[in-house]
């Protein structure tokens, strides 16, 4: 019994007449008739009582309809799934992000998304750029949107002057030390121990021996927060020299020493060296403590914006590294006959993309 054989007695049962169902499936009426022959034979009872003037379904017969067609909307189901999976409409993405990303054009992407394919559900993880790294090595992450610095932090890691991002991220706990890099835009993204050979290769890093893609989502300037009462709320640009002495909220070395020492060095070389009055792990906290008067913080731009409660946000001299995130990503199959989910995220990424501040 296969679903032509029932899609044959369903047109039979639903027209009773034997022409008008051969009509409908585009046969003829032998073939038809064969075809509920072999029905019957297969299944040991009689669906159909045959006159010669009318067809009615038997007992049998009326049971098998109910099945039938339940088996047939079923079929019909599961292949339109199918194509729906295959044209990339349906299944699932697991995306890590970094917490700046949400405060920038990252849910006008998922918006955008979800209107695009409403099928896909994406399950959303914030994690760190070297958490997300690690996922997407072994697989437990589709794509994530990672913090990575600009051209000024890229000295040191081993990569070539052509490489202009490196990981903001410090390594968890115990995990071997990572340095990644990232040429502008969409490129391949390279893995590699501290002190390896210089030179950028795409490295197949993914469980399925792909390499990893970045597309840029967000570059753009870190600014001063600082309580709108502050002596500097008034200039119009704060020039780095000028943070000597002021209470400086912060994060923890090991948060992000990359990071944190291009910072500090930054501000050493235009001869600042500012107290730090907290430290503290996200963005969002920094900008709470400065609108209580606790300090000063260089933040993303994109971050003091959504902050806005309290706070004086003023752009900043020459010096400091740019803010960049990336969405990564295994590149496509080439043997992927249509754009899938990950395609289309990143077409978002690109159409949203915000640059604004650096070069």
């Amino acid at each position: 019994m296969d679903l032509r054989m029932l899609e044959c007695f369903v047109a039979v049962a639903e027209e009773l007449h034997f022409g008008r169902a051969a009509a409908r499936l585009h046969l003829s009426q032998p073939p038809l008739s064969r075809r509920i022959r072999a029905l019957e034979e297969e299944l040991g009872a009689a669906l159909l009582a045959r006159t010669s003037r009318r067809v009615e379904l038997t007992p049998a017969g009326a049971a098998l309809l109910e099945e039938a067609r339940e088996l047939l909307r079923g079929a019909r189901s599961a292949a339109e799934r199918v194509r729906r999976v295959a044209r990339g409409e349906e299944g699932g993405l697991r995306v890590g992000f970094v917490t700046p990303a949400m405060d920038g054009p990252l849910p006008r992407v998922l918006r955008a998304f979800a209107e695009l394919l409403p099928g896909v559900r994406l399950e959303l993880m914030e994690m760190g750029t070297l958490e997300q790294l690690e996922a997407l090595r072994t697989g437990r992450l589709d794509a994530g949107y990672a913090r990575l610095a600009g051209a000024g932090l890229a000295a040191g890691t081993g990569m070539t002057a052509g490489m202009t991002a490196t990981a903001q991220e410090a390594p968890d706990a115990g995990s071997a030390p990572t340095r990644a890099a990232a040429v502008s835009g969409d490129c391949a993204v390279a893995f590699g121990a501290p002190g390896a050979a210089s030179g950028s290769r795409a490295l197949p890093e993914g469980p399925d021996g792909a390499p990893l893609r970045a597309v840029l989502l967000l570059r753009e300037d870190y600014v001063l927060a600082l309580p709108s009462g502050h002596r500097l709320a008034a200039r119009g640009r704060v020039d780095l020299a000028e943070l000597d002495g002021e209470p400086l909220v912060g994060y923890p070395r090991g948060q992000g020493p990359v990071l944190h020492d291009a910072v500090f060095a930054a501000l050493a070389k235009a001869g600042a060296r500012p107290a730090v009055a907290q430290e503290v792990r996200t963005k969002r906290t920094a900008l709470a403590l400065v609108a209580a008067g606790a300090g000063l913080a260089l933040v993303p731009r994109s971050s003091a914006e959504a902050f806005g409660r309290g706070v004086v946000v003023r752009p900043l001299g020459p010096g400091l590294p740019r803010l960049d995130i990336h969405l990564l990503h295994r590149a496509a199959s080439v043997a992927a006959p249509l754009p899938g989910p990950l395609d289309r995220l990143a077409e978002l990424t690109r159409a949203h993309a915000l640059v604004r501040g650096g070069a």
